[in-house]
């Protein structure tokens, strides 16, 4: 009876379906996933590639609240809303009570960081993991900003001074914290177990940051210190921001700015901070400034010891160029130059003019000032056809073949390429004597010609600026993707004239062609709106 009745009651329930939600005479299909994960609130602001201008709102995550940016009108990312109030339900909790009150809140996102709030229960502050959205305000970036709002009453805190003194202070809390302290007894800093929370202030993230703080400390109150020379500091701290810390004294320090690649003065306000910071230019530059004992341009390539890469030149004398390399960002030498023509500059100047890539059949067979014979071949532009000639072994330019094949290979197909920016300048049938301006594909400029008024060709232009537009960037993007001979890998891109679009592609980093970029955006500016 009891199954039947089970049956009955199966039998007559509706029937619900994920495919549509009944709110009246008709039905509408709801796509769940159109949902926006709480994810998307840790992204940053993308305007995309379009050029529209429609004001959107994001989540900021460093000020915690959604704010105003200019969206471009197509790609970009999930962190892009229409109204503040769709961006503040996803990404900003409401709350209803004050914050100290307010329970440990990591949110739903996965970018951790530690943060700091208020335990009623231990009645103090708390270290713990926040995920970086939503959460509520019981969430504080330091142990001083919790303290001052939360137990204003209650209890102080820890005073800087003396901090070195103070024995190690493990805390009630059971969290496990590698952390250092200084030991009044040893003269040094050793390491400890923190719990997360209450402690002392003799509590140090790193064992330099502990010893640049009791060293010093303990200097002031006329104890000497053995100075342990092993602690010197890690090269990684050039590249770290200047820190003034949460004090409001004002020293005078010294900092490695990374983009100067040089040492610089700024204003220490005594406490915390971090290690880019040296009391003397000397120490700044031993550690972050590599001091060099011969021309740049003879120095080897050097990348140095950290590891905040970037693309950087330098000069190679075995293959007597200017070559692409990844720089860590700290020490290295001075053969590093911010781009391929700075390089040449410095390091090329009595050698030999920097052959272009661009245009090496246009150039005059050029045996060189050595005195070997080497059989070779060169693209004769007045005849059309690829010929011997002896090489002296040096110098000389680009227009230099081991074959006659490789020659008509890369000399028919560049021609080519030139369309009507490679025809010869033509006066035509008439009479007339008009000036016009054509492309010189053996000098790579836009020059002046006497135009009859009739016949003639295309290459044939009204203006300078006319001229230049149309063959200077024919030029460019009609060349053939080349890595170039090197053995790099640098991220480019360069235009694919098949198949009408920018293509990424990995550069050697050395010679090439004008048909690379750095990035896509500037590719399709240059090629792409041209010929689509």
């Amino acid at each position: 009876m009891e199954l039947e009745f089970l049956y009955a009651i199966l039998f007559f329930l509706p029937v619900v379906t994920h495919e549509a939600v009944h709110t009246g005479p008709s039905a509408v299909a709801v796509d769940h996933s159109a949902v926006k994960d709480p994810s998307v609130c840790l992204l940053q602001p993308d305007a995309g590639p379009c050029r529209a201008a429609h004001h959107q709102w994001y989540y900021n995550i460093t000020l915690r609240e959604c704010a105003l940016f200019v969206y471009g009108g197509c790609e970009g990312n999930g962190n892009r809303f229409e109204k503040k109030k769709e961006c503040r339900t996803l990404c900003v909790k409401k709350e209803k009570k004050d914050a100290c009150k307010q329970p440990k809140e990591p949110g739903p996102c996965m970018a951790l960081s530690y943060r700091w709030y208020y335990n009623e229960a231990t009645d103090d502050c708390e270290m713990f993991a926040y995920g970086g959205c939503q959460g509520n305000e019981n969430n504080f970036a330091t142990e001083e900003e919790c303290r001052a709002k939360c137990m204003k009453a209650q209890k102080p805190p820890s005073t800087s001074s003396g901090v070195c003194m103070q024995p190690s202070d493990s805390g009630p809390c059971k969290a496990r914290h590698p952390r250092w302290f200084f030991d009044l007894d040893e003269r040094k800093c050793k390491k400890f177990i923190y719990g997360g929370c209450q402690g002392n202030s003799n509590n140090f993230e790193s064992k330099q940051e502990c010893e640049a703080k009791c060293l010093e400390e303990l200097k002031s109150f006329g104890i000497c210190v053995a100075v342990d020379h092993s602690a010197v500091k890690d090269p990684s701290v050039c590249l770290l921001q200047p820190d003034a810390g949460p004090c409001r004294a004002a020293h005078h320090q010294w900092y490695y700015n990374i983009t100067l690649r040089e040492c610089a003065l700024f204003v220490y306000g005594g406490c915390e901070g971090n290690g880019n910071r040296f009391e003397k230019k000397k120490e700044c530059r031993t550690l972050c400034v590599k001091k060099e004992k011969k021309d740049a341009c003879k120095q080897p390539k050097e990348p140095g010891p950290c590891m905040a890469l970037s693309y950087r030149w330098y000069y190679n004398e075995a293959t007597d160029d200017c070559e692409m390399f990844a720089y860590g960002g700290c020490q290295g030498n001075e053969n590093n130059f911010a781009t391929e023509e700075e390089c040449r500059a410095k390091c090329m100047k009595a050698q030999k003019p920097p052959s272009t890539s661009s245009g090496v059949c246009m150039q005059p067979s050029d045996s060189g000032p050595c005195k070997a014979r080497h059989p070779r071949w060169f693209f004769d532009l007045d005849e059309r056809k690829c010929k011997k000639f002896i090489y002296g072994g040096c110098q000389g330019n680009s227009n230099n073949f081991e074959s006659k094949q490789e020659c008509e290979q890369k000399c028919l197909e560049e021609l080519k390429s030139f369309g009507i920016c490679g025809q010869p300048a033509d006066t035509g049938n008439c009479r007339g004597k008009e000036q016009k301006w054509f492309f010189n594909p053996r000098t790579r400029k836009c020059e002046t010609f006497t135009y009859g008024g009739c016949g003639g060709n295309s290459n044939n232009f009204g203006s300078k600026q006319q001229c230049e537009t149309v063959c200077l960037d024919e030029l460019t993007c009609n060349q053939k993707m080349d890595v170039g001979p090197c053995r790099g890998s640098f991220p480019m891109w360069y235009y694919n004239r098949d198949g009408k679009k920018c293509e990424p592609f990995n550069y050697g980093g050395c010679k090439g062609n004008a048909n690379r970029f750095d990035t896509k955006a500037a590719c399709d500016k240059k090629c792409n709106r041209r010929y689509r």
